[in-house]
């Protein structure tokens, strides 16, 4: 059920072309916003708190449709050292295949405009070649084609 929500969120997005949304992180939080009440926990530093410009703007359900709300778990183990058990380099090239992979979606093309994926590829490419991220926003015109591509609808093969 929340994937069909999360398709919603994607689809109401792209088809108003309005990737201003993405850019101010309104996408992000229309995602969090999926489960009940996780907006409202608090967050490691104040300016990440979304505005009220945000919570105004957060894409709803429609109240015909319904979903089951799941709960989510957390648990603070700060004193266990984070290890990646994977080099960047690999991380990167598994993101470039499904990045690849993603772009011939019919959904993918019919979501989002050539500029928005050319941009998002060369995005991605200066990552590679940086060997990461400089930020997280740099990924998350990448992560909404992935995630797009994970969708079918009745007409489109993703």
């Amino acid at each position: 059920m929340y994937q069909f929500y999360f398709g919603l969120t994607i689809a109401n997005i792209a088809t108003k072309n309005n990737f201003e949304k993405v850019k101010s992180s309104q996408v992000l939080y229309d995602i969090i916003n999926i489960t009940d009440k996780l907006i409202d926990f608090p967050y490691d530093k104040i300016a990440k708190n979304p505005s009220s410009d945000i919570l105004s703007q957060l894409t709803k359900l429609r109240k015909e449709l319904s979903i089951t709300t799941g709960t989510i778990y957390a648990e603070n183990n700060s004193n266990e050292k984070v290890t990646s058990p994977k080099p960047i380099e690999k991380t990167l090239e598994y993101l470039k295949k499904d990045f690849d992979k993603a772009c011939k979606s019919k959904l993918v093309q019919k979501l989002w405009s050539n500029s928005f994926i050319n941009k998002a590829s060369q995005d991605l490419d200066k990552a590679i070649s940086r060997g990461k991220f400089n930020h997280a926003s740099e990924g998350s015109s990448i992560s909404l084609i992935i995630a797009a591509a994970l969708f079918k609808t009745s007409n489109t093969e993703a």
